[in-house]
């Protein structure tokens, strides 16, 4: 009897010192009162209340943007200028063409005039 006591001795103990730890553990734990539980409440709701008003005003300022049909239509007007921007380049380009059939006449009148016209 004596060898079966010494035997579980060991386990006795380590029980003992389980329930004296979570005894301390328990002890160490800290209650909150009703009044702190309702102050730290109210200041969430406050906060919550914040945000939403902010959801409220993102809400609001989402309805100003464009919609599809708008974007549509801001498409079709930039691509009406690329094709207006096309027709002015070959406007342009038919300029430098007939500049450049004017040029050799306008030398050779130059030419003349300051060669004394052949008197």
């Amino acid at each position: 009897m004596e060898e079966l006591i010494w035997k579980l001795l060991p386990i006795g103990v380590l029980v003992v010192q389980g329930l004296f730890v979570w005894g301390m553990w328990s002890l160490s734990k800290k209650f909150v009162t009703c009044d702190a539980c309702k102050a730290v409440h109210a200041e969430y709701d406050k906060q919550l209340a914040a945000v939403m008003a902010e959801g409220r005003a993102l809400q609001g300022s989402l309805g100003n943007l464009a919609t599809t049909d708008d974007l549509h239509e801001v498409a079709l007007q930039v691509k009406d200028l690329g094709g207006g921007q096309e027709a002015l380049r070959e406007s342009i380009k038919s300029l430098g063409i007939s500049i450049d059939r004017l040029d050799r006449p306008i030398q050779l009148l130059l030419d003349h005039h300051i060669n004394g016209g052949g008197k």
